[in-house]
């Protein structure tokens, strides 16, 4: 369960971060395409925009654990990630990266206490984003008129495996994040 004194942990540490964000998102992205190479395919070639994204993701969920508001963001971020093909595997190997990240950036800083209070931080974030990717399927389609993508979402009871469109590769065949919680 997460509590106030995790919260507090978690924004102190990473307050203590603040003014390394860019080296701190080199190192989560170094790290994460050496453990997990697969996930490379998922990102942009260019991964400045991508890196700023994660730092201003993290900043506005570490400050919004306490507020219920931030919910449906994390959820609406949930759905597009799944849209992406992001898996509940892929959320784990993340909270594995963030956690050996933190614990370079912060060196003996990073305490058992923070450790802990990371795992159920990052925990609640996973959480919700699966949740958002459960509640509604995203599936990109082939661009078209000017490179528009459009966006279809597909109520639970409805959901089978979709044909998926990456700017990647070929057309795969995925199964919606509710499928594989279920697996």
């Amino acid at each position: 369960m997460l509590t106030d004194h995790d919260i507090s942990l978690g924004r102190a540490s990473y307050a203590l971060t603040a003014r390394n964000q860019q080296s701190i998102a080199d190192l989560f992205y170094d790290r994460l395409f050496v453990v997990a190479p697969q996930l490379r395919a998922l990102f942009p070639a260019d991964l400045a925009e991508q890196k700023g994204k994660l730092m201003a993701m993290v900043s506005s969920a570490i400050g919004g654990l306490d507020d219920a508001r931030f919910i449906p963001a994390l959820k609406a971020m949930g759905a597009t990630h799944a849209g992406y093909g992001v898996t509940m595997e892929h959320y784990a190997i993340a909270g594995d990266v963030l956690l050996w990240t933190l614990q370079q950036a912060l060196g003996q800083r990073f305490t058992l206490n923070i450790r802990s209070a990371w795992i159920k931080v990052y925990g609640i974030i996973a959480m919700m984003m699966v949740a958002g990717g459960a509640e509604v399927n995203t599936l990109k389609l082939p661009e078209a008129r000017g490179g528009e993508g459009v966006a279809v979402s597909v109520p639970a009871a409805r959901r089978r495996p979709v044909r998926f469109f990456t700017k990647q590769g070929p057309v795969r065949t995925i199964l919606p994040c509710a499928t594989v919680a279920a697996l």
